[in-house]
C-alpha cells in the first residue's frame, strides 16, 4: 500500500514539472530571448579569431559609446596664432659713445668724453673699431689738467697729443719711464709736429694726489685691466693707426 502511494505521489511530481516547463518556455520574451542569442551564435560562426576580438574590444572599450556622442560638443578651430612662428629680433648695437664706425678697417679713435677725474683732469674716451663695429671704448687720460691750453705741437710741455693720424706700432715694447709701466705701445704722428715719444701705456698715479696724474703727452688708461684688453684687441686685429680728435 506505501509503494502505490509513493508511486503516485512521484508520477504526480512529474506530471506538473512537465507542466511548469512547457508554460515557462511558450512566455513570449523567454521566446524572444533565445532568438536573440540564436542569431548571435549563428552569426559568430562566420566570424574571424581576430575580428571576434576586435569586436570584443569595441564593446570593451566604449560602453557607452552612444552617450559620449550625445555629450560631446564641437569646438569652433583655433585661429591661426602667431606664437609658434620665428620673430625676427633686431639688436640694437650700441656704439658705446663712440663716434660711428667708418668701414669695416681696424683702427682707434681718442674722442672727449665731457667728463674729468677727481682732480680735475680730462678724461678721453679711446674707441675700438674693427670689422664695421665698436669693439669696446676705455676711459683714459691725456696731459695733466694744467697743461691742457698749452702748445700740442711744441716738446717739452706736456700738453695732449695734438689732434690729427698716428701709425700705431705693430709691436709693444716695455716701458722705460715708472709712470709708463711695464708696457708701451708706440704711435707715430703722419703730420707734421715737435713731438716724439708718444704712445699708449698704462697710469699708475691716476687720481693720486702725488703731481703724476695725467701723461706726458701719451694716452694712458686709468685701469692696468683696461691695458691689457687693449693690448689683446691689438694683438688680435692689428690696428694700424689711431685717430685724435679732442681739440
Amino acid at each position: 500500500m506505501r509503494y502505490k502511494l509513493a508511486l503516485i505521489v512521484v508520477c504526480c511530481s512529474i506530471v506538473i514539472g512537465c507542466l511548469a516547463y512547457f508554460n515557462y518556455k511558450s512566455r513570449p520574451e523567454v521566446a524572444e530571448a533565445k532568438g536573440v542569442t540564436s542569431t548571435q551564435s549563428s552569426q559568430s560562426k562566420f566570424l574571424t579569431p581576430k575580428q571576434k576580438r576586435s569586436k570584443t574590444d569595441t564593446a570593451v572599450s566604449n560602453p557607452n559609446q552612444e552617450n559620449s556622442k550625445s555629450t560631446q560638443v564641437e569646438q569652433p578651430p583655433d585661429k591661426k596664432s602667431n606664437v609658434d612662428k620665428p620673430v625676427a629680433v633686431t639688436k640694437k648695437v650700441s656704439n658705446m659713445g663712440c663716434s660711428a664706425p667708418k668701414g669695416r678697417s681696424s683702427y682707434m679713435r681718442l674722442e672727449k668724453t665731457g667728463r674729468s677725474n677727481k682732480l680735475g683732469n680730462p678724461l678721453y674716451r679711446l674707441c675700438l673699431y674693427a670689422q664695421g663695429r665698436v669693439l669696446d671704448a676705455y676711459d683714459t687720460v691725456n696731459g695733466r689738467h694744467y697743461t691742457q691750453n698749452r702748445n700740442r705741437h711744441k716738446s717739452g710741455t706736456e700738453a695732449p697729443s695734438p689732434d690729427g693720424t698716428y701709425r700705431v706700432a705693430r709691436w709693444i715694447v716695455p716701458g722705460t719711464l715708472p709712470e709708463v709701466g711695464r708696457r708701451f705701445l708706440p704711435i707715430y704722428p703722419r703730420f707734421r709736429t715737435g713731438r716724439t715719444a708718444l704712445g699708449i701705456h698704462y697710469d699708475p698715479s691716476f687720481e693720486k694726489r702725488n703731481g703724476e696724474d695725467g701723461t706726458a703727452g701719451c694716452i694712458a688708461l686709468t685701469k692696468r685691466s683696461d691695458l691689457d684688453k687693449v693690448l689683446t684687441y691689438h694683438r688680435r686685429y692689428r690696428f694700424r693707426y689711431i685717430y685724435v680728435d679732442i681739440q
